[in-house]
């Protein structure tokens, strides 16, 4: 995968990430807390882009591995921001207990997880597609 589409597609992670938070969360939420979500899916959307836009059956495991592996590793990152400015070191395990809780008992941040996870896959599909290499 060349730097570019690796880029597109944690770019695509990161604003996943801000979708499901503000999914999961009150109205009201503090755009602090949506755009260190955003940062810290969009960092782990880096190590795992190759693993979206395959084809077929083997594609769409390998996005759905990316999709589960960008969500805790985004969530640890996240936490990590958080413990750095308030000071609480254990928001580093529990952001990611929060968002994989969230993702499973709310309806709400089930769908929109899932649903910008199989848009993230789709279009870095069509950017591969159209890549002129």
């Amino acid at each position: 995968m060349i730097l570019s589409h690796r880029i597109y597609t944690s770019t695509l992670i990161g604003l996943s990430g801000a979708c499901v938070m503000l999914a999961m969360t009150s109205p009201g939420t503090e755009p602090a807390m949506v755009m260190v979500a955003a940062a810290g899916a969009l960092c782990a959307g880096l190590p795992v882009a190759g693993l979206f836009g395959g084809r077929g059956a083997e594609g769409a495991w390998a996005a759905f591995a990316g999709a589960l592996m960008a969500t805790g590793l985004g969530a640890a990152l996240a936490g990590c921001a958080l413990a750095l400015a308030m000071g609480f070191a254990g928001a580093v395990i529990m952001a990611p207990v929060a968002v994989i809780g969230a993702i499973v008992t709310q309806p709400l941040a089930t769908i929109v997880w899932a649903g910008s996870m199989a848009g993230v896959h789709f279009l870095t599909r069509l950017a591969r597609e159209e890549a002129p290499y």
